[in-house]
C-alpha cells in the first residue's frame, strides 16, 4: 500500500510511499529532510503507579507507607 504524505518541514506532499517497508521513515524529495510519520511510530507503554497500590519488587511485594 502507497501513502501521500506532507514533509513537516516544507510541506510538499510526497506521493505513492512505502511506508510499512521503512517503519513510516522518508525523505522528501524536495528538501530531503528525514522524518518519520505520526501514524507509524511505536509508542512506549509506561506503567503508573498509585501510592495505595503495592509495587513488585523481584520476588516479593514491597508495601509504600
Amino acid at each position: 500500500m502507497t501513502y501521500d504524505v506532507a514533509c513537516p518541514v516544507c510541506g510538499r506532499i510526497n506521493r505513492s510511499l512505502y511506508l510499512e517497508e521503512t517503519e513510516g521513515w522518508m525523505e522528501c524529495e524536495c528538501c530531503g529532510n528525514s522524518s518519520q510519520d505520526r501514524n507509524f511510530r511505536k509508542r512506549a507503554k509506561i506503567p503508573v503507579f498509585r501510592k495505595d497500590q503495592k509495587k513488585r519488587t523481584g520476588m516479593y511485594l514491597a508495601v509504600e507507607t
